[in-house]
Protein backbone atom coordinates (compact mmCIF):
# COMPACT_ATOMS: atom_id res chain seq x y z
CA UNK A 1 0.00 0.00 0.00
CA UNK A 2 2.63 2.11 0.77
CA UNK A 3 4.43 1.81 -2.30
CA UNK A 4 1.55 2.35 -4.25
CA UNK A 5 0.95 5.89 -2.60
CA UNK A 6 4.70 6.99 -3.26
CA UNK A 7 4.57 6.16 -6.91
CA UNK A 8 0.86 7.98 -7.02
CA UNK A 9 2.36 10.87 -5.39
CA UNK A 10 5.36 10.64 -7.80
CA UNK A 11 3.48 10.33 -10.65
CA UNK A 12 1.40 13.52 -9.94
CA UNK A 13 4.86 15.37 -9.08
CA UNK A 14 5.70 14.64 -12.83
CA UNK A 15 2.69 15.94 -14.32
CA UNK A 16 3.10 19.05 -11.67
CA UNK A 17 6.48 19.56 -12.97
CA UNK A 18 5.69 18.88 -16.93
CA UNK A 19 2.49 21.12 -16.87
CA UNK A 20 4.76 23.99 -15.25
CA UNK A 21 7.58 23.20 -17.91
CA UNK A 22 4.84 23.25 -21.09
CA UNK A 23 3.24 26.49 -19.61
CA UNK A 24 6.82 28.35 -19.13
CA UNK A 25 7.79 27.55 -22.85
CA UNK A 26 5.01 28.30 -24.22
CA UNK A 27 4.81 32.04 -22.76
CA UNK A 28 8.68 32.46 -23.72
CA UNK A 29 7.39 31.11 -27.66
CA UNK A 30 4.52 33.30 -27.48
CA UNK A 31 6.29 36.81 -26.34
CA UNK A 32 10.12 36.10 -28.02
CA UNK A 33 9.99 39.69 -29.53
CA UNK A 34 9.22 40.98 -26.24
CA UNK A 35 11.30 39.31 -24.38
CA UNK A 36 14.11 40.63 -27.17
CA UNK A 37 12.88 43.84 -27.23
CA UNK A 38 13.17 44.01 -23.00
CA UNK A 39 16.57 42.37 -23.10
CA UNK A 40 17.75 45.07 -25.76
CA UNK A 41 16.11 47.84 -23.77
CA UNK A 42 18.51 47.51 -20.32
CA UNK A 43 21.51 46.67 -22.60
CA UNK A 44 21.04 50.17 -24.90
CA UNK A 45 22.01 52.93 -23.40
CA UNK A 46 21.12 55.35 -26.19
CA UNK A 47 18.28 55.35 -28.85
CA UNK A 48 17.74 56.63 -32.12
CA UNK A 49 14.86 59.26 -32.42
CA UNK A 50 13.95 60.46 -35.97
CA UNK A 51 14.41 63.73 -35.95
CA UNK A 52 13.41 65.19 -39.97
CA UNK A 53 13.49 64.28 -43.41
CA UNK A 54 16.00 65.80 -45.60
CA UNK A 55 15.36 66.48 -49.81
CA UNK A 56 17.75 66.56 -51.62
CA UNK A 57 16.84 66.83 -55.13
CA UNK A 58 19.66 64.51 -56.25
CA UNK A 59 19.37 60.83 -57.66
CA UNK A 60 22.77 59.74 -56.15
CA UNK A 61 25.18 57.88 -58.70
CA UNK A 62 27.52 56.57 -55.92
CA UNK A 63 26.58 56.82 -51.99
CA UNK A 64 27.78 60.50 -50.55
CA UNK A 65 29.38 61.22 -46.98
CA UNK A 66 28.20 63.97 -44.23
CA UNK A 67 30.85 65.69 -42.90
CA UNK A 68 31.12 68.95 -40.98
CA UNK A 69 27.70 70.61 -41.41
CA UNK A 70 26.80 68.94 -44.69
CA UNK A 71 26.47 66.65 -47.35
CA UNK A 72 29.41 65.94 -50.54
CA UNK A 73 29.43 64.01 -52.99
CA UNK A 74 30.39 63.06 -56.83
CA UNK A 75 28.23 63.18 -60.19
CA UNK A 76 29.76 61.37 -63.20
CA UNK A 77 32.83 59.16 -63.33
CA UNK A 78 35.37 58.97 -65.78
CA UNK A 79 34.40 61.71 -67.16
CA UNK A 80 36.30 65.19 -68.48
CA UNK A 81 34.81 67.32 -65.72
CA UNK A 82 33.69 65.19 -62.58
CA UNK A 83 31.13 67.51 -60.28
CA UNK A 84 31.64 67.68 -56.45
CA UNK A 85 28.54 68.71 -54.98
CA UNK A 86 28.14 69.80 -51.32
CA UNK A 87 24.17 70.21 -49.56
CA UNK A 88 23.57 72.34 -46.18
CA UNK A 89 21.27 71.60 -43.39
CA UNK A 90 18.28 73.32 -45.16
CA UNK A 91 18.87 71.87 -48.53
CA UNK A 92 20.79 74.27 -49.66
CA UNK A 93 23.13 73.02 -53.25
CA UNK A 94 26.05 74.22 -54.63
CA UNK A 95 27.80 72.50 -57.21
CA UNK A 96 31.76 72.35 -58.67
CA UNK A 97 33.15 71.23 -61.80
CA UNK A 98 36.32 69.33 -61.10
CA UNK A 99 39.07 69.59 -64.11
CA UNK A 100 42.87 68.52 -63.99
CA UNK A 101 45.08 70.02 -66.40
CA UNK A 102 45.55 67.64 -69.71
CA UNK A 103 42.94 65.49 -68.46
CA UNK A 104 40.53 64.23 -70.25
CA UNK A 105 38.81 61.41 -68.21
CA UNK A 106 38.77 61.94 -64.44
CA UNK A 107 37.36 59.59 -61.56
CA UNK A 108 37.05 60.61 -58.61
CA UNK A 109 37.37 57.62 -55.86
CA UNK A 110 35.81 59.88 -52.87
CA UNK A 111 35.36 63.33 -51.65
CA UNK A 112 35.49 65.44 -48.04
CA UNK A 113 34.71 68.73 -46.80
CA UNK A 114 36.61 70.26 -43.68
CA UNK A 115 35.58 72.58 -41.28
CA UNK A 116 36.64 75.64 -43.10
CA UNK A 117 34.68 74.82 -46.39
CA UNK A 118 37.63 73.24 -47.96
CA UNK A 119 37.07 70.21 -50.59
CA UNK A 120 39.50 67.14 -50.73
CA UNK A 121 39.32 64.44 -53.51
CA UNK A 122 41.37 61.32 -54.55
CA UNK A 123 40.97 59.43 -57.57
CA UNK A 124 42.71 58.21 -61.42
CA UNK A 125 43.10 60.91 -64.53
CA UNK A 126 44.50 60.09 -68.27
CA UNK A 127 45.27 62.07 -70.73
CA UNK A 128 44.79 61.88 -74.66
CA UNK A 129 47.67 60.07 -74.98
CA UNK A 130 46.48 57.47 -71.76
CA UNK A 131 49.51 58.86 -69.53
CA UNK A 132 47.68 58.11 -66.46
CA UNK A 133 48.05 59.15 -62.37
CA UNK A 134 46.75 59.12 -59.39
CA UNK A 135 45.90 62.29 -56.97
CA UNK A 136 45.04 63.67 -53.76
CA UNK A 137 43.74 67.01 -54.36
CA UNK A 138 43.22 70.22 -51.82
CA UNK A 139 40.13 72.54 -53.26
CA UNK A 140 39.92 75.89 -51.42
CA UNK A 141 36.44 77.09 -49.97
CA UNK A 142 35.78 79.88 -52.41
CA UNK A 143 36.71 76.90 -55.41
CA UNK A 144 38.94 79.44 -57.15
CA UNK A 145 42.11 77.37 -56.42
CA UNK A 146 43.77 73.67 -56.20
CA UNK A 147 46.69 72.06 -54.76
CA UNK A 148 46.93 68.70 -56.57
CA UNK A 149 49.87 66.15 -55.60
CA UNK A 150 50.46 63.11 -58.11
CA UNK A 151 50.65 60.02 -55.66
CA UNK A 152 51.16 57.43 -58.78
CA UNK A 153 51.70 54.31 -58.11
CA UNK A 154 50.07 54.61 -54.70
CA UNK A 155 46.35 54.18 -55.62
CA UNK A 156 44.12 56.03 -52.87
CA UNK A 157 40.29 55.21 -52.31
CA UNK A 158 39.15 56.76 -49.39
CA UNK A 159 40.02 60.65 -47.94
CA UNK A 160 39.35 62.38 -45.27
CA UNK A 161 40.30 65.92 -43.10
CA UNK A 162 41.56 65.62 -39.94
CA UNK A 163 40.63 68.53 -37.45
CA UNK A 164 44.42 69.72 -37.57
CA UNK A 165 43.64 70.26 -40.90
CA UNK A 166 46.20 67.43 -42.60
CA UNK A 167 44.48 64.94 -45.30
CA UNK A 168 44.22 61.60 -44.36
CA UNK A 169 44.41 58.46 -47.14
CA UNK A 170 43.84 54.83 -47.25
CA UNK A 171 44.79 52.71 -50.15
CA UNK A 172 47.23 50.60 -52.07
CA UNK A 173 50.04 50.22 -53.89
CA UNK A 174 50.75 49.08 -57.63
CA UNK A 175 53.40 48.46 -59.93
CA UNK A 176 54.14 51.03 -63.02
CA UNK A 177 52.21 49.00 -64.98
CA UNK A 178 49.37 48.17 -63.10
CA UNK A 179 49.59 44.44 -63.52
CA UNK A 180 50.55 43.59 -59.85
CA UNK A 181 49.26 45.26 -56.31
CA UNK A 182 52.32 45.31 -53.72
CA UNK A 183 51.32 46.53 -51.29
CA UNK A 184 47.48 47.00 -48.93
CA UNK A 185 45.96 49.13 -46.47
CA UNK A 186 48.33 51.84 -46.94
CA UNK A 187 47.58 55.22 -44.58
CA UNK A 188 49.29 58.49 -45.67
CA UNK A 189 48.83 61.86 -44.86
CA UNK A 190 49.36 65.26 -46.37
CA UNK A 191 49.59 69.01 -44.91
CA UNK A 192 48.41 72.03 -46.75
CA UNK A 193 50.91 72.31 -49.61
CA UNK A 194 50.00 68.75 -50.34
CA UNK A 195 53.70 67.44 -49.08
CA UNK A 196 53.62 64.27 -47.83
CA UNK A 197 54.10 63.70 -44.08
CA UNK A 198 53.74 60.17 -43.38
CA UNK A 199 52.99 56.77 -44.44
CA UNK A 200 52.58 53.30 -42.79
CA UNK A 201 50.78 49.83 -43.62
CA UNK A 202 48.05 48.95 -41.42
CA UNK A 203 47.86 45.03 -40.79
CA UNK A 204 44.49 43.88 -40.93
CA UNK A 205 43.20 40.08 -39.93
CA UNK A 206 42.38 39.69 -43.86
CA UNK A 207 43.59 42.27 -47.12
CA UNK A 208 41.32 43.27 -49.23
CA UNK A 209 41.81 44.76 -53.18
CA UNK A 210 40.11 48.69 -52.17
CA UNK A 211 39.18 50.82 -49.84
CA UNK A 212 37.20 52.97 -51.38
CA UNK A 213 33.91 51.15 -49.54
CA UNK A 214 35.56 51.50 -46.40
CA UNK A 215 34.31 54.19 -43.55
CA UNK A 216 36.91 56.98 -42.57
CA UNK A 217 36.23 59.86 -39.98
CA UNK A 218 37.86 62.23 -38.08
CA UNK A 219 36.31 63.51 -34.78
CA UNK A 220 38.10 66.06 -32.59
CA UNK A 221 41.59 64.41 -31.50
CA UNK A 222 41.42 61.14 -33.48
CA UNK A 223 40.52 59.67 -36.80
CA UNK A 224 38.42 56.18 -36.81
CA UNK A 225 38.45 53.51 -39.96
CA UNK A 226 35.99 50.63 -40.58
CA UNK A 227 37.33 48.44 -42.38
CA UNK A 228 36.29 45.75 -45.39
CA UNK A 229 37.20 43.43 -43.25
CA UNK A 230 35.21 44.33 -40.21
CA UNK A 231 37.82 45.82 -37.97
CA UNK A 232 37.22 49.08 -36.40
CA UNK A 233 40.66 51.17 -35.71
CA UNK A 234 41.42 54.55 -34.58
CA UNK A 235 44.52 56.55 -34.83
CA UNK A 236 45.85 59.62 -33.08
CA UNK A 237 46.24 62.97 -34.97
CA UNK A 238 50.33 62.05 -35.53
CA UNK A 239 48.67 58.36 -37.34
CA UNK A 240 49.78 55.96 -34.49
CA UNK A 241 47.02 52.84 -33.55
CA UNK A 242 45.52 53.63 -30.41
CA UNK A 243 42.54 51.71 -30.46
CA UNK A 244 41.33 48.25 -32.35
CA UNK A 245 38.09 46.00 -32.20
CA UNK A 246 36.53 43.89 -34.02
CA UNK A 247 32.74 45.03 -35.58
CA UNK A 248 30.00 44.00 -33.97
CA UNK A 249 28.36 40.51 -35.09
CA UNK A 250 28.05 39.83 -38.72
CA UNK A 251 30.07 43.00 -39.99
CA UNK A 252 33.64 40.48 -39.10
CA UNK A 253 35.25 39.05 -42.75
CA UNK A 254 32.35 39.03 -44.54
CA UNK A 255 32.19 38.21 -48.13
CA UNK A 256 34.05 41.71 -50.16
CA UNK A 257 30.41 42.31 -51.99
CA UNK A 258 28.25 42.24 -48.87
CA UNK A 259 31.11 44.37 -46.85
CA UNK A 260 30.87 47.28 -48.84
CA UNK A 261 26.58 47.42 -49.17
CA UNK A 262 25.64 45.70 -46.03
CA UNK A 263 27.58 47.88 -43.75
CA UNK A 264 28.29 51.64 -42.89
CA UNK A 265 29.91 54.22 -39.80
CA UNK A 266 29.79 57.40 -38.39
CA UNK A 267 31.38 58.71 -35.26
CA UNK A 268 29.33 61.74 -33.28
CA UNK A 269 31.36 64.86 -32.18
CA UNK A 270 30.91 62.97 -28.56
CA UNK A 271 32.59 60.43 -29.86
CA UNK A 272 29.74 57.80 -29.83
CA UNK A 273 30.50 55.15 -33.02
CA UNK A 274 27.42 53.98 -34.76
CA UNK A 275 27.44 50.84 -36.89
CA UNK A 276 24.54 50.28 -39.08
CA UNK A 277 24.47 46.27 -40.80
CA UNK A 278 22.03 45.32 -43.15
CA UNK A 279 20.14 41.80 -42.41
CA UNK A 280 16.86 40.00 -41.62
CA UNK A 281 13.78 41.52 -40.30
CA UNK A 282 15.06 40.00 -36.02
CA UNK A 283 18.05 41.44 -36.57
CA UNK A 284 19.55 44.35 -34.77
CA UNK A 285 20.27 47.23 -37.39
CA UNK A 286 22.32 49.48 -35.55
CA UNK A 287 25.04 49.40 -33.03
CA UNK A 288 26.76 51.00 -30.48
CA UNK A 289 30.43 51.16 -29.50
CA UNK A 290 30.66 50.19 -25.73
CA UNK A 291 34.29 51.32 -24.72
CA UNK A 292 34.16 50.54 -21.30
CA UNK A 293 33.89 46.89 -22.05
CA UNK A 294 35.22 46.88 -25.39
CA UNK A 295 31.56 45.41 -27.21
CA UNK A 296 28.91 46.33 -29.52
CA UNK A 297 25.25 47.17 -27.89
CA UNK A 298 22.56 47.19 -29.88
CA UNK A 299 20.65 50.46 -30.38
CA UNK A 300 16.94 50.83 -30.22
CA UNK A 301 14.95 52.96 -32.32
CA UNK A 302 15.07 53.20 -35.72
CA UNK A 303 14.15 49.84 -36.88
CA UNK A 304 11.38 49.99 -39.84
CA UNK A 305 12.06 53.73 -40.56
CA UNK A 306 15.85 52.58 -42.14
CA UNK A 307 14.69 49.66 -44.27
CA UNK A 308 16.05 46.10 -44.39
CA UNK A 309 19.74 47.93 -45.57
CA UNK A 310 20.22 50.88 -43.71
CA UNK A 311 23.27 53.18 -45.09
CA UNK A 312 24.77 55.91 -42.93
CA UNK A 313 25.87 58.63 -44.89
CA UNK A 314 27.92 60.32 -41.30
CA UNK A 315 27.03 62.40 -38.49
CA UNK A 316 25.88 66.27 -37.48
CA UNK A 317 26.78 66.70 -33.79
CA UNK A 318 25.24 64.02 -31.50
CA UNK A 319 22.75 62.98 -34.94
CA UNK A 320 23.15 60.54 -37.34
CA UNK A 321 22.24 60.80 -40.99
CA UNK A 322 21.23 57.49 -42.98
CA UNK A 323 19.91 57.12 -46.56
CA UNK A 324 15.97 57.53 -46.71
CA UNK A 325 13.98 57.43 -50.24
CA UNK A 326 15.89 58.30 -53.39
CA UNK A 327 17.71 61.57 -52.74
CA UNK A 328 16.12 61.68 -49.33
CA UNK A 329 18.03 61.48 -46.07
CA UNK A 330 16.58 61.25 -42.32
CA UNK A 331 18.15 62.71 -39.50
CA UNK A 332 18.37 60.19 -35.96
CA UNK A 333 19.10 62.13 -33.14
CA UNK A 334 21.18 59.78 -30.62
CA UNK A 335 19.42 60.53 -27.21
CA UNK A 336 19.69 58.45 -23.94
CA UNK A 337 17.47 55.27 -23.68
CA UNK A 338 16.21 55.74 -20.22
Amino acid sequence: MRSVVIQFFSRRLRNVLTAAIVVHVAATALTPCLWAQQALTQQAKYKLVLDRELDTGLAWQRSPVWRNGMLVGILGTDVQAPTIYTIDRDGRREEFLFTLEEAVRITIAQVSVSRSGELAAVGFATTNDLRGATFVARISPDRKSQIVTRTWPYIPGTVEFASDGTIWTIGHVTNNDRTRDLEFDVLRRFDSTGRLLSTKTVHLRRRRPGTTSSFFQAVRDRVAWFTLSGEYIEFDLGGAEIYRLDGPPGTVDQHYEDSFKHVSMAVTEAGNVIVAKGGSESEPRFYQLDRDSKSWVPLIGAGQQTGQWPRIFGSDGEVILVRAALGKIRRFRLVLAQ
